[in-house]
């Protein structure tokens, strides 16, 4: 079965480096998706770099700009095979790039999981 599961991340302050942990649900055993929006507008196309890393570190590494083509409905989630271990955690990143229109504004990385 497939469903989903986020992490928010606020972002309060221009520049800002926000590190991230969350737990994914015990019974996810696989990612094979991951998509990232912001709840705010930008001036222009980068808003931040997003990075998220599976399996406490020891798993697969995703380092991406997070644009305005990423904050729309219409973008596709970024493709990934990453099983899970038992008890996984997914551990990353926000970096601001300085071209959010108003401050705080929230990242929310959604990660498309099977329990199969």
């Amino acid at each position: 079965m497939i469903f989903f599961h986020f992490t928010s991340v606020s972002v309060t302050a221009s520049g800002q480096i926000v590190r991230f942990t969350d737990k994914l649900p015990a019974k996810a055993k696989y990612c094979s998706g991951v998509f990232m929006s912001a709840n705010t507008h930008h001036h222009t196309k980068a808003l931040a770099n997003v990075s998220v890393v599976f399996n406490a570190g020891s798993g697969q590494t995703i380092n991406q700009m997070l644009t305005v083509k990423d904050s729309s409905k219409k973008a596709e989630p970024l493709i990934v095979m990453q099983p899970l271990d038992e008890n996984a955690t997914v551990k990353g990143f926000v970096k601001d790039y300085g071209n959010a229109a108003a401050y705080p504004y929230v990242v929310k990385i959604y990660y498309k999981l099977k329990d199969e």
